[in-house]
């Protein structure tokens, strides 16, 4: 039976008792307060509604996923320490599988989502996955804003992971200076061309293995939704490299997941194990805890660390927010 049958009759005094129960884990304050609610609601589904939208229920979900959060801090493995020689055999691997993606699905391994798919992108598809950056470019600002952290518009941002400048077009209208690195350069051939064809001359796209080498100086290091394709040691060379080159005064603005269902990382595993087909992005993550040592090690003191939710039911994943002193 559909579960609008199953609801759409008059409510009873037991209904909501029983939702005292189930949702606020706690007895209704009185008979009248029963009273008052079997009086208030014609049927149980808009009783259920006036559940779900109650102050006090928002606050005792929010409690209890803290608790879930807390419980699921558990330890697992996950090596992070790997010879020089096996972290760049790390990125020549990460380097093949996004150089696919990139000449396969541009726009979905940016976003995946099934509107961005090849096969259907047209004008209006690429207006809206373009438009979308500006949420993040918004989110970074209001993490300053927050943490009193003065205006640097006049600033260079680093964005690693740029991809096709979904992002990286909206830095470049509000900031002097735009460098995107990323590891395709499919997508950067992307990102290049759309920046053309905004008027855009105060932006650079670099390969990651040209920034590596080349040491370009910036004044903000921003990533999201890209160093978590990426294993742990590969992940937190990157990190160390961003935020080691970061000038004195510059913030960090950087997003990854520190825990993962089931999720464990050991380098031998790892590199017997066949590459995956580019459908299937690979998802990884840092221990929290260094996360915080790198930030230390690179003379950063962390402003903020909050959730981040776009990762889906895989996990936790965090935003970093720091700065480096002067």
């Amino acid at each position: 039976m559909p579960t609008s049958q199953k609801i759409d009759h008059p409510l009873t005094r037991d209904d909501v008792i029983a939702a005292y129960r189930r949702v606020l884990g706690r007895e209704p304050e009185s008979d009248e307060v029963v009273d008052q609610h079997v009086a208030a609601h014609k049927d149980l589904w808009s009783f259920v509604i006036a559940v779900i939208e109650a102050e006090e229920v928002r606050r005792y979900q929010f409690e209890h996923a803290v608790a879930l959060f807390v419980a699921r801090q558990e330890f697992r493995r996950i090596e992070v320490d790997a010879p020089p020689g096996a972290t760049a055999l790390l990125l020549r691997r990460v380097e093949a599988a996004w150089s696919k993606l990139g000449k396969e699905e541009p726009y979905w391994s940016v976003l995946t989502d099934d509107n961005f798919r090849t096969e259907v992108m047209d004008d209006a598809a690429i207006g809206a996955f373009y438009a979308s950056g500006i949420e993040e470019v918004e989110a970074f600002e209001a993490a300053c804003v927050r943490n009193s952290l003065p205006n640097m518009r006049q600033a260079t941002v680093l964005d690693l992971g740029c991809g096709v400048g979904r992002v990286g077009e909206h830095f470049a209208h509000t900031y002097d200076r735009y460098i995107g690195v990323d590891v395709s350069e499919t997508h950067l051939d992307l990102a290049r061309r759309r920046f053309e064809m905004l008027g855009l001359n105060n932006t650079k796209l670099m390969l990651l293995g040209d920034f590596l080498a080349a040491k370009p100086e910036f004044d903000i290091f921003f990533s999201v939704l890209s160093l978590q394709h990426s294993p742990p040691p590969v992940m937190h060379h990157l990190l160390q490299v961003c935020l080691e080159r970061l000038q004195p005064g510059g913030y960090a603005f950087f997003q990854l997941p520190c825990y993962l269902h089931n999720y464990e990382f050991r380098l031998s595993d790892y590199l017997s194990h066949p590459e995956g087909p580019p459908e299937v992005m690979e998802m990884h993550a840092l221990p929290q805890a260094r996360v915080f040592r790198t930030l230390a090690e690179a003379g950063l003191v962390t402003a903020e660390v909050l959730p981040f939710p776009r990762i889906g039911l895989i996990g936790f994943s965090y935003v970093f927010v720091a700065r480096k002193p002067r």
